[in-house]
């Protein structure tokens, strides 16, 4: 049985995130924390959906994952419980339907730091947060992430890549024989980088998290934002 399988094709959340439908029923749930409120799509991806949110109180931002991605909403959730001073403050979220509405946190970081000093400081920030939750793997994982480990990285590499190759030739997903030779090739440097991170001694980490290339972090030299609400 494959520890790593594929997830099932299904319609593409973009077309449903374009509909008079969903858009009432976004409506519906923002209102019912904020009041009457504007709603403006901000961005349209296959992976998730933005929209400002223009309420009395300010501007908001709501935001959707996919389902492969309908954890987030859970783990920010659980973020803000564990460590409220390292992610942006929540107003509202819905974890059952990955949804989240956020108050806006002024500019984005990525706009105007693009110093490697300012990126050191993200990537320092980021490695201490995944320390402070060493201790809180059960409810991350309750959260709807997992933990791979250097050992289970060549096992997902050679699973998915076996699996997206085998799909049906007309299947958007599927990767191309000539693509799939290139990945086989490189699973000798797959094991030599796996090595010399298991070297290091690190606990394993939740996947497939990572720091968003764009984030609000600087305020008072600890992070103010961890995800990437835009």
């Amino acid at each position: 049985m494959s520890r790593f399988p594929l997830p099932p094709p299904e319609p593409p959340a973009s077309e449903r995130w374009s509909s008079p439908e969903f858009e009432v029923e976004l409506r519906t749930w923002v209102e019912g924390a904020l009041g009457p409120v504007r709603l403006e799509q901000f961005k349209l991806r296959g992976w998730s959906t933005v929209l400002k949110v223009y309420a009395e109180e300010g501007l908001f931002w709501a935001k959707q994952n996919c389902s492969l991605n309908g954890f987030e909403a859970a783990l920010i959730d659980e973020l803000s419980s564990i460590v409220p001073e390292r992610v942006a403050p929540v107003a509202a979220v819905d974890r059952d339907r990955g949804l989240l509405l956020m108050p806006d946190q002024g500019a984005v970081y990525g706009v105007e730091h693009a110093d490697l000093e300012s990126w050191c400081q993200v990537v320092q920030q980021w490695a201490q947060l995944q320390r402070e939750l060493l201790s809180y793997g059960d409810r991350l994982t309750a959260a709807g992430v997992r933990t791979l480990g250097p050992a289970d990285s060549e096992e997902l590499v050679v699973e998915r890549t076996d699996a997206l190759n085998a799909l049906a030739t007309e299947d958007p997903r599927r990767l191309s024989d000539a693509a799939a030779v290139g990945v086989w090739a490189a699973l000798p440097e797959v094991r030599r980088s796996v090595d010399v991170v298991a070297a290091l001694g690190l606990p394993d980490g939740a996947e497939p998290q990572r720091p968003a290339r764009r984030q609000r972090v600087q305020r008072s030299g600890r992070s103010d934002a961890l995800l990437r609400s835009r």
